[in-house]
């Protein structure tokens, strides 16, 4: 097993383990010949899921990554820890990942920084995160899970913030808010029901998309709802992960699709480009889009899908 690699752009790296961090202790890192996966997944299936992919030509240079396992890697690592690492390559001349291992403290992370002081002398940061390397058994139960026909794609209200600002004051009054969605009016809904009142939030002006192109750790793939109808689509998910969920907000999406899935789940689709002018919506000719077909850019970019399994009510 080989696995080395010079960080080129640290940046998104940074972005995502931000966001990620509030959700999980715990991450695993897939290393591809030409993908980067985080992946954050409990044992059990009834917890939310987070499965991020990025092209690793977009923030390695210099990258080998050998195994038995298709020339794949699996990392399972403590993601507060590599947060803090990736934070220190910001303004860093040169960093470098390898992997290595110790007598004392097994397999490790090792992660060179070269930066300078304020006064422009030479500093080098040396971070050893310690990861287990997943066995070829573990390795194939990461898998993502397998929804039905969403019965409605639209995108998310623009700023994200906002939408946050209001799921922390439903947390408060309830464990489960009602995601509602209604693609021909252009419409999501969020509400919750506490003790002693019924709150819910309209936002308009938003977009139904009929196809969205993804990609996955499996691959890209375009995923296409079923017939919009003019009917409002209910998904209710536990307050504490939708508001986790809103955290991306921190990784300046560039899009965030909602697709409800009803009696399973809610997915959402963070996009993040380097410009706003990429469109992750599949070119079609029903397809509804928030930027000009022209001006659509590649699938060669970042992808987060958070799954919310349905809760219900107490």
């Amino acid at each position: 097993m080989r696995l080395k690699a010079r960080i080129t752009n640290p940046r998104p790296l940074h972005n995502l383990t931000s966001s990620l961090s509030p959700l999980s202790k715990s991450l695993v890192l897939k290393f591809t010949p030409t993908q980067l996966a985080l992946i954050l997944k409990d044992a059990s299936e009834s917890s939310t899921q987070v499965w991020c992919t990025l092209p690793a030509a977009s923030v390695l240079d210099d990258y080998v990554v050998e195994s038995t396992l298709r020339n794949e890697i699996y990392l399972q690592c403590h993601l507060p820890t590599l947060a803090r690492a990736v934070k220190s390559m910001l303004h860093a001349h040169n960093a470098t990942i390898k992997l290595t291992r110790s007598p004392t403290l097994g397999a490790l992370l090792a992660i060179l920084v070269e930066s300078e002081t304020t006064s422009g002398r030479p500093l080098n940061i040396s971070h050893n995160v310690p990861v287990i390397p997943l066995k070829r058994t573990q390795a194939a139960e990461l898998r993502e899970p397998r929804v039905g026909v969403p019965a409605v794609y639209i995108t998310m209200p623009k700023p994200l913030t906002m939408v946050k600002v209001v799921a922390e004051r439903m947390k408060a009054l309830g464990a489960v808010v009602s995601v509602k969605a209604n693609g021909p009016r252009g419409e999501v809904k969020v509400s919750v029901l506490g003790a002693h009142a019924e709150v819910e939030t309209t936002w308009g002006g938003l977009k139904e998309v009929r196809n969205v192109a993804v990609e996955t750790t499996a691959g890209a793939s375009t995923r296409q709802a079923g017939e919009g109808a003019d009917e409002w689509v209910e998904v209710s998910v536990g307050a504490r992960d939708f508001v986790k969920f809103l955290n991306c907000h921190v990784a300046n999406p560039a899009h965030v699709i909602c697709a409800l899935i009803p009696g399973m789940c809610a997915v959402f689709y963070v996009y993040m480009y380097s410009t706003t002018t990429h469109n992750p919506f599949a070119t079609n000719s029903t397809t509804s889009s928030t930027v000009d077909e022209a001006a659509a850019g590649t699938r060669n970019d970042t992808l987060l899908t958070y799954y919310l399994p349905m809760r219900h009510s107490i």
